[in-house]
């Protein structure tokens, strides 16, 4: 029984090729024939990436660079043949405008392949959500909501494993628990993965509440939520709770009209208390500390923050260039203290200023809005409001979560995309072009 579990681990990275490559072959066929599971199982790859790998000679890939590649090919043919239209909005071109700036940081002169890297970031997921769009009806959010399901199970589990193990370094343990970090090696992706997919879910949840697959909607947010919180991750679950709040906010019109009012009232007075709570704990006054163990993970993310500032003054135009934060951080940090970057600015819009520009961190705030905007109005349409609306929340978390991390990495930008993709896809299956 051990030889022939110890060939089992011998053989594992062959049973991962093979189930990679062969899902792959499917998902090109799903793509080819229009069917929606071809982008949902691209989206369906974001949390194994590094868990699973495919073994092609010497290299390894990802299920997702895989995956995604058997879905652009797929799409490329079923464009050829008339299966589908790509349709062109604002949304679209404000994505593209935004992949452009970056692309044009490139006259800053960064490492060709750091900066190479960066740009791949930002463009799979404009392809992807310029392909995949037409791939969605409104039958593809029970589609979507059974798959972002069976991840956050998964996920919660996985998560329960890593407590229950301590399983991760000793710089993660933080109030006597291990934050929990899935297939993403890091909390603070997973926490954005975890809270991005379950806000979505719990849309589902709502729109299907008078079936039975709303139940497990439900109950698949919840454990998604639960998992989030065992990240530990601060920016994260202020992301969680800003989408929870909107979902409150949306639900207060469906309320008897006696009820409205009050609950207006106590939404005002708890944005009251918060503005409140945030002036009494100052945060902004944790650069006139002294370094301590207590305070580093804080200083430490304020010394990336005054690094990515001081590169946006030196260089507003078009920044240091995609993928030279790294690079550039021990010219531009002030503390002594903190002279090893952490790959990024730990802030969405710091970084996109630091290595892009102005015009790249406008074209993202406005991909943000416009995409908001859009999603309210999906969300107003009885057909579409459970994913737009769930959509919607997930898209608040991000833009709040964007302020503490920068979380375009690890390809969650295809999870974010997709599900755009998906809340603003065609109206009538049958119309892709529409």
């Amino acid at each position: 029984m051990t030889e022939l579990a110890h060939h089992l681990v011998d053989m594992t990275p062959l049973w991962t090729t093979v189930f990679g490559l062969a899902t792959a072959l499917l998902i090109g066929w799903f793509a080819v024939h229009g069917i929606d599971w071809a982008p949902i199982l691209v989206i369906a790859s974001v949390p194994i990436q590094r868990a699973l790998l495919i073994t092609v000679g010497d290299r390894l890939l990802t299920y997702t660079q895989v995956w995604l590649a058997a879905f652009a090919v797929g799409a490329s043919l079923c464009f050829a043949r008339g299966g589908m239209r790509i349709r062109i909005d604002l949304v679209l071109a404000v994505f593209g405008l935004l992949v452009s700036a970056i692309g044009m940081s490139v006259v800053a002169n960064p490492s060709a392949g750091t900066w190479a890297g960066e740009v791949y970031r930002w463009v799979t997921p404009f392809v992807f959500f310029a392909l995949a769009r037409s791939y969605f009806g409104p039958s593809s959010a029970r589609h979507i909501g059974i798959a972002l399901s069976a991840l956050l199970v998964g996920c919660g589990g996985w998560a329960a494993w890593q407590i229950g193990d301590a399983a991760g370094p000793t710089s993660f343990e933080r109030n006597g628990l291990m934050r929990v970090t899935g297939g993403f090696g890091e909390p603070n992706p997973f926490a954005a993965f975890l809270i991005f997919s379950a806000l979505a879910v719990a849309g589902l949840a709502w729109h299907f509440r008078r079936e039975p697959v709303g139940w497990m909607f439900g109950l698949s947010a919840a454990i998604g939520v639960g998992a989030a919180v065992l990240t530990q991750s601060r920016g994260g679950l202020l992301g969680l709770v800003a989408g929870m709040a909107l979902f409150a906010v949306a639900a207060v019109p469906m309320m008897p009209r006696p009820w409205r009012l009050p609950m207006y009232g106590l939404g005002g007075l708890g944005a009251a208390l918060t503005v409140l709570a945030v002036v009494q704990v100052a945060p902004w006054q944790i650069r006139l500390q002294d370094v301590t163990s207590a305070n580093w993970a804080e200083r430490e993310r304020e010394a990336h923050w005054s690094a990515a500032w001081q590169m946006f003054l030196a260089h507003p135009w078009f920044g240091v260039g995609a993928g030279a934060f790294n690079d550039r951080f021990r010219q531009y940090t002030t503390d002594w203290h903190f002279r090893i970057p952490r790959g990024h600015a730990h802030n969405a819009y710091l970084q996109m200023a630091a290595t892009a520009g102005l015009a790249a961190t406008m074209l993202y705030l406005g991909l943000l809005a416009i995409t908001g905007r859009r999603l309210i109005q999906r969300a107003s349409d009885h057909v579409w409001n459970g994913i737009a609306l769930g959509t919607l929340a997930a898209t608040a978390a991000l833009a709040i979560h964007g302020v503490f991390d920068y979380l375009h990495v690890l390809s969650l930008g295809l999870l974010f995309a997709g599900m755009w993709a998906c809340a603003l896809g065609v109206r009538e299956k049958d119309q892709p072009g529409t």
